[in-house]
Parts: structure tokens; C-alpha cells; sequence
């Protein structure tokens, strides 16, 4: 490989690093002021926090919609999920997990699109868990 294609590669990964970067902050920054404007509008509001990650068995916890509209996502040193208003509250969230597989590297499984009703309070934060043994979404006071 000669030296002008070595640099070419090492500028296009080079723009491609710095693009996903900028990319990251500008993401951050619209999820941010997304969050101070629903807090504007709803200083009452309550955060619904989820819980996504490991190691050897990953899963991951969205909140799709609250009350018919996609939800307001928070991120911040608390934790990760979205925001809520108090009173009776209709979420749709969805949960799955990967663990390895015997035929395959992974098997994911997923519940899909899940509809509920919670009762929120204000002033309080709650905590959105998936007990995998009666496949149900519960929510606890953090």
C-alpha cells in the first residue's frame, strides 16, 4: 500500500472519528434542552429511571411513550429514563435482553411494545423494572 492511501485512510477515519464526536455532544445537548423545556412547561414532573446494561447478559429498558407521545428522555449523573407527569399515566416501554447463544453468538428476546398504566406522584422518583419469572413491567419508588 503506498503512502497516499495510507494517509487518505488515515483522514477519512480521522473525519469519521471527529464527525461522531460532534455527532455525541450535539445529541447530548438536544436530549439536554429537550429536558429543560418539558420541565418548563411541567415544573411538577416526575423521572421514570430505567436500567440498561452488563456484561455477559446485556438488556436494555425504553420508554417509548408516555400518554400517547413519545416520551421526554432525561441523562444525567442520576441515571437514564424519561419524564412523566403525576397522576394516572399510560406507558409504553419496551424490554429486551441478550445472553450467549449455543447455535448462535447471541439470542435476544424482547417483549415488544408494552402498554401500561401507573400512578405517579409528585415530587417522587420512580424506578422501571422487568421481572423476566412473571414477565411484567413494575415500577417502585427510587
Amino acid at each position: 500500500m503506498s503512502k497516499n492511501m495510507m494517509l487518505l485512510y488515515g483522514g477519512i477515519l480521522s473525519l469519521f472519528a471527529i464527525f461522531s464526536i460532534v455527532s455525541h455532544f450535539m445529541n447530548k445537548k438536544s436530549l439536554k434542552k429537550q429536558g429543560e423545556d418539558f420541565l418548563a412547561k411541567h415544573p411538577n414532573a416526575v423521572k421514570i429511571f430505567t436500567k440498561s446494561g452488563g456484561f455477559i447478559v446485556t438488556d436494555t429498558m425504553n420508554i417509548i411513550k408516555v400518554n400517547g407521545e413519545y416520551a421526554t428522555h432525561f441523562s444525567d449523573e442520576t441515571g437514564e429514563g424519561a419524564y412523566a407527569l403525576p397522576g394516572t399515566n399510560e406507558i409504553v416501554a419496551e424490554y429486551s435482553w441478550t445472553r450467549p447463544g449455543v447455535l448462535h453468538k447471541t439470542v435476544t428476546t424482547s417483549t415488544g411494545e408494552t402498554t401500561f398504566d401507573v400512578e405517579l406522584k409528585s415530587g417522587r422518583d420512580y424506578k422501571l423494572t422487568f421481572d423476566k419469572k412473571e414477565s411484567t413491567f413494575k415500577i417502585d419508588e427510587k
